[in-house]
C-alpha cells in the first residue's frame, strides 16, 4: 500500500528529530519524537503487508516498546517499568523471528558467542544496578537473558538485516546499561537513540521482507 513507504518516511523524520533533540537537549522534542518513531514503524509494519502473523508479532513488540519508551523518558524516568515493557517486546520478538524460521545449529553457536559477550560485559552492568537497588539487578539480568536469546535466534534466522538488527539493539541496550549505571559516556544517550532505532526498523524490513 501506498501509506507504508509514507509511514516509513515518518519513522526516518521521526528518528532524525529525536537524535537532534537528544544531542540539543531538547527533552520537549524528545519526548515526542521518540514514540512517534516507532508509533510509525508499527504503521509500517501493518501496511506493508506480508505474513499477517510475523506483521502482528512485530507490530505486538513494537507497541512494548512505545510503553517503554514512554517509561525511559527522562522527565519520567521509570526504569524498572521500561525494562518490564522492553522485555515483553523481546519475548514477542523471540516468537516471530521463531515463526519466520531458525537454523538451530546456528542458533546455539550464536548463543554461546552472545552470551560469553553478555556475561563479560553485562556482569559489570548488574553489579552496579544491584547496589542501587537489589530488585533492579534482577531485572536486569532477566532482560539479558532474553536479550541474548533475541540476539541468538535473530542470527539463527540467517536473515541479515534480522542478525544486525538484533546486533544494533544489543549495543543499544549495553550502551544504555554502561551509560546509566556504570560510567557516563560522551553522548551515551545519542548513541542509545541511534542503535536503538536503526536496530527497530531492521527488524520491521527484515522480517517482512522474508515473509513477503
Amino acid at each position: 500500500m501506498v501509506l507504508a513507504p509514507v509511514l516509513g518516511l515518518v519513522a526516518v523524520a521521526a528518528a532524525l528529530t529525536d537524535w537532534w533533540a537528544v544531542w540539543q537537549d531538547r527533552i520537549d522534542v524528545e519526548q515526542r519524537a521518540k514514540p512517534a518513531t516507532i508509533a510509525a514503524l508499527i504503521g509500517f509494519v501493518l501496511l506493508r503487508g506480508g505474513d499477517v502473523v510475523v506483521a502482528l508479532l512485530i507490530a505486538i513488540a513494537l507497541g512494548f516498546s512505545v510503553v517503554g519508551d514512554l517509561f525511559l523518558l527522562p522527565r519520567l524516568d521509570r526504569f524498572i517499568e521500561g525494562l518490564a515493557a522492553f522485555f515483553a517486546a523481546h519475548v514477542v520478538y523471540l516468537v516471530a523471528f521463531l515463526v519466520v524460521g531458525a537454523d538451530f545449529e546456528r542458533t546455539v553457536l550464536a548463543y554461546a558467542a552472545v552470551m560469553g559477550f553478555a556475561v563479560l560485559v553485562g556482569r559489570y552492568i548488574v553489579a552496579a544496578a544491584t547496589l542501587e537497588d537489589e530488585r533492579l539487578g534482577l531485572a536486569v539480568v532477566a532482560y539479558i537473558m532474553v536479550l541474548t536469546a533475541v540476539v541468538a535466534v535473530a542470527v539463527g534466522t540467517n536473515v541479515l538485516l534480522i542478525g544486525v538488527g538484533a546486533a544494533l539493539f544489543a549495543a543499544s541496550d549495553g550502551f544504555l546499561g554502561w551509560h546509566r549505571f556504570v560510567r557516563t559516556l560522551p553522548q551515551g544517550r545519542l548513541i542509545t537513540h541511534m542503535l536503538y532505532h536503526l536496530g527497530q526498523a531492521l527488524f520491521a524490513v527484515g522480517a517482512l521482507t522474508l515473509s513477503s
